[in-house]
């Protein structure tokens, strides 16, 4: 600023008539002259007022909503307003897999156009394990097929029925079997 400042002065304008103002550039670095008004080249009194136009460098970016965009779409959206994205992927109970479920950066936020912006995708619930239960339970003692289905790490509810074919405390079915 200040060699562009001297450089006018040099040219015979007055130092108390030159005015700075700061404008978003993404080419010219930050602190170095855009131009001026009137415009470079033209013939003007050394009395006129003159603006010297700065360069702030690249102008903040408005980080976009990607919360429940499919992924495809959260990279488009960030893609189009300049801004790298980071995605990672969890479970997710109720947000269908391939959907944001969270951004680290609150959308709405202005930032550095080199800001990386972390999202994470649902991969949906997370998948139940199936286990297949034993055939051949019935007639076999209760306890001895309750201590084999705990053994699957699952719950076991009872129910009693007659039977004229198993003793009491014996097995009669199981639900699920096979």
């Amino acid at each position: 600023e200040a060699e562009a400042i001297e450089a006018l002065i040099n040219a015979g304008f007055l130092k108390e008539n030159i005015k700075v103002n700061a404008k978003p550039d993404s080419k010219i670095p930050v602190e170095k002259a855009i131009g001026t008004e009137p415009a470079a080249g033209e013939l003007v009194p050394a009395t006129d007022k003159i603006l010297l136009v700065m360069s702030s460098g690249e102008e903040d970016i408005m980080v976009p909503n990607l919360v429940l965009k499919t992924k495809e779409d959260a990279a488009k959206l960030l893609d189009g307003v300049g801004l790298e994205g980071q995605m990672t992927e969890e479970h997710h109970d109720s947000i269908p897999a391939g959907r944001v479920i969270s951004q680290e950066t609150d959308y709405g936020k202005y930032v550095d156009p080199d800001t990386v912006i972390k999202y994470v995708v649902s991969l949906g619930p997370v998948p139940v394990e199936k286990v297949k239960i034993p055939t051949g339970l019935a007639g076999k003692s209760y306890s001895s097929v309750k201590a084999q289905i705990k053994n699957l790490e699952l719950d076991v509810t009872e129910k009693y029925a007659e039977s004229t074919t198993y003793d009491e405390g014996y097995v009669v079915s199981v639900g699920g079997e096979g």
